[in-house]
């Protein structure tokens, strides 16, 4: 799934928001969640999870005050995560990543970027590469890209896995 300028007022480059599958007529049969698979009944992590899906479910409406509720969620959820599970964990660089595209489609580019290279941090340089993963590469390439950062750039991509 991405984000097409053309659909809003937002004039900044075609940014991915969730990796998604389509079926053979093209159409989107399945979306993935975050990359870790976390199953709990601890009450935090319940919330947590609930504050993610509603975050995701806003993004795609995409208009700025939907991209607003959402980073509110994902900073719901990134609060309540912090409390429970121990860094680095999968789920903690997952809102961390969702709250740096936010704050990249709102045009707050610097905290976006800290935001995408503390949620790669999460996983470390070893860290098992996911369709997450990529997409946060991804997403700080561009952002890297649009400020002329060509040699940071080049550097972000080497560690993308297609």
């Amino acid at each position: 799934m991405s984000h097409d300028p053309s659909d809003d007022t937002d004039s900044s480059p075609e940014l991915i928001i969730g990796p998604a599958r389509k079926g053979a007529w093209g159409v989107v049969k399945l979306t993935s969640g975050p990359p870790d698979g976390l199953r709990s009944v601890h009450p935090e992590l319940l919330k947590a999870d609930g504050l993610l899906r509603t975050g995701m479910l806003a993004l795609i409406k995409r208009p700025p005050r939907y991209v607003e509720r959402a980073e509110a969620c994902f900073r719901e959820a990134l609060e309540l995560l912090t409390e429970v599970l121990d860094e680095p964990h999968p789920r903690i660089s997952f809102a961390l990543d969702r709250i740096g595209l936010c704050c990249h489609m709102r045009g707050h580019l610097e905290e976006a970027e800290g935001l995408y290279r503390r949620s790669l941090a999460i996983l470390g340089e070893d860290g098992a590469s996911t369709e997450w993963t990529d997409m946060t590469l991804i997403n700080l390439a561009v952002l890297l890209g649009t400020q002329g950062r060509r040699d940071e750039q080049l550097e972000v991509m080497k560690r993308y896995v297609p």
